[in-house]
């Protein structure tokens, strides 16, 4: 019944093909990543190889996926949501409905704490261990633990005597994520360890409407959206002393973190569903035209 047909997921590739060349439907796929898996990543090029567009969410991407089809649409992953956020209530409120400490100086991260398809992990273990320098009033709460995941960090926080300095929090709904956001001082964007072409971090761009700073992790992908020492700090080594380094001073320099806030806020403009909605709309128009 569709005249166009738009698809996330490699494994529908083969499905893709024969609506495009059996049905003759339009096929567009938005791609997400560059896979380890031999297989995944073979349906992966063959799904770029036969879409009519690709909508790449990040720059790597483009690039790495442009010599198979020239039809390919930069379009990044997400966007900043104002309306997730509750900008009415203060750190505090949102530390005591989430059970958080109130006192201490919490830096946050949110999203996957496991392994991804290619067997990646966030560094989120980089700031674990940053803590073994920075004050003791500096907490880590980490949100997104699903049926032990975590516990690798655990480890990490066991081996380096901060286990009490460490929250893990279980995974949780969307609509909650905000309220974590706005119950940090400061908010964590690691890059992943392998760092492969199209690991772009969704979390960035809630962050970016979070009002509070954001220090992220430096990596290609990251540094496409976050720009170092103008919306969010960038750290300068991928390692704990990097992340020590740049939580000290955020922590240090409230003039710094204002700053950093003020042009997060301005920046979250250029990231909406709206805008994404509609230059994958006018791409798509224009390829079926």
């Amino acid at each position: 019944k569709f005249d166009i047909i738009y698809f996330r997921d490699e494994l529908l590739a083969l499905t893709a093909v024969f609506t495009k060349k059996i049905l003759r439907k339009k096929v567009f796929f938005e791609s997400h990543s560059v896979l380890e898996n031999k297989l995944r990543q073979k349906l992966n090029l063959l799904a770029v190889h036969n879409s009519d567009g690709i909508i790449a969410i990040s720059t790597g991407l483009k690039n790495h996926y442009e010599p198979l089809n020239k039809n390919v649409l930069l379009s990044l992953c997400s966007a900043a949501e104002v309306t997730w956020f509750d900008y009415s209530r203060d750190i505090n409120e949102f530390r005591k409905e989430l059970n958080l400490p109130q006192e201490k100086y919490l830096i946050g991260y949110t999203g996957v704490v496991g392994a991804n398809p290619n067997n990646d992990y966030y560094e989120i273990d980089d700031i674990v261990r940053s803590l073994t320098v920075l004050p003791k009033n500096v907490v880590f709460v980490i949100v997104g633990e699903i049926n032990g995941n975590a516990d690798w960090l655990r480890r990490v926080a066991r081996d380096n005597d901060v286990e009490n300095r460490v929250i893990i929090v279980l995974w949780q709904e969307r609509n909650i994520i905000p309220k974590y956001l706005q119950a940090f001082n400061v908010i964590s964007v690691p890059k992943r360890k392998k760092d492969l072409v199209g690991d772009s971090p969704a979390k960035m761009f809630p962050a970016l409407a979070s009002k509070r700073p954001i220090i992220g992790g430096r990596s290609e992908s990251i540094t496409e959206v976050l720009t170092d020492r103008f919306d969010a700090l960038i750290v300068k080594q991928n390692n704990s002393k990097g992340w020590a380094e740049a939580i000290l001073e955020i922590y240090n320099d409230g003039n710094l973190a204002k700053k950093l806030v003020d042009q997060a806020w301005v920046t979250k403009d250029k990231y909406t569903w709206e805008k994404r909605g509609v230059a994958i709309a006018d791409f798509i128009k224009k390829l079926t035209n």
